[in-house]
């Protein structure tokens, strides 16, 4: 479990741990002991919230995600009104058909390279190897019950997301993955998805020249998932 680290404070009569998943490709799935038991305050940063936690009996079944982190509270009164921390438990693949743009770094103008079409590698050997801007892709799907997380699987590199107009947010490293309930819609969902390539692919610098720099635009699989407390 080299890939996990925790730091720990104590101050004002309380006492804080830091997890973090420093894989870029595998989850932490751990039971951690600790010097506490009862209810903790949970703090996830990459969305910004606040959740319930347990720990019985000195144990605290840590899941976290490769790339994310979470703060664990003890002390202080812990709201009653929040809810308690989930985790994915089942998901499904999302096959996907998206009209592509691209929009270079000096361009005003989003500009379609393909329709109906799979994800790929913007910047591959056959397509635009030097290529920097923004790439969007657009598409439509029809929800699935229970599945309200959307996992757009690798991305190169930044990306923001809408459904239904509506903006979920933005993520710049793993896991890239969205809660669509604000806007999820039985049918007819329209997704929109923008993401911002490596500068590296056109400009380079001393370290950019050597170093390997990652695909742009999404080249992964899409996945729906389910989360249950």
């Amino acid at each position: 479990m080299s890939s996990l680290r925790f730091y720990h404070v104590s101050r004002d009569g309380s006492d804080i741990y830091l997890f973090s998943n420093d894989a870029i490709r595998e989850n932490v799935d751990a039971a951690i002991t600790l010097p506490h038991s009862g209810d903790c305050l949970i703090y996830e940063p990459w969305d910004n919230r606040l959740y319930r936690g347990e720990v019985k009996d000195g144990v605290f079944h840590l899941r976290l995600e490769k790339g994310n982190m979470l703060f664990l509270l003890f002390g202080g009164e812990i709201p009653t009104e929040l809810p308690l921390l989930s985790h994915e438990v089942r998901r499904i693949p999302l096959p996907l058909s998206f009209e592509i743009a691209v929009r270079e770094e000096e361009d005003d103008e989003f500009r379609v390279i393909a329709t109906d079409s799979e994800p790929f590698d913007i910047s591959a050997p056959n397509h635009f190897p030097h290529f920097s801007g923004n790439i969007r892709y657009r598409a439509e799907f029809a929800a699935q019950d229970g599945y309200s997380v959307l996992d757009l699987g690798d991305v190169g590199e930044v990306a923001e997301v809408w459904l239904n107009g509506y903006y979920l947010g933005a993520r710049i490293g793993a896991p890239y993955k969205f809660d669509m309930s604000p806007s999820l819609q039985s049918e007819n969902n329209r997704l929109e998805i923008v993401v911002k390539s490596n500068l590296a692919h056109r400009r380079r610098d001393r370290l950019s020249g050597f170093i390997q720099i990652p695909p742009s635009g999404i080249t992964g699989e899409f996945s729906l998932c389910r989360y249950e407390p």
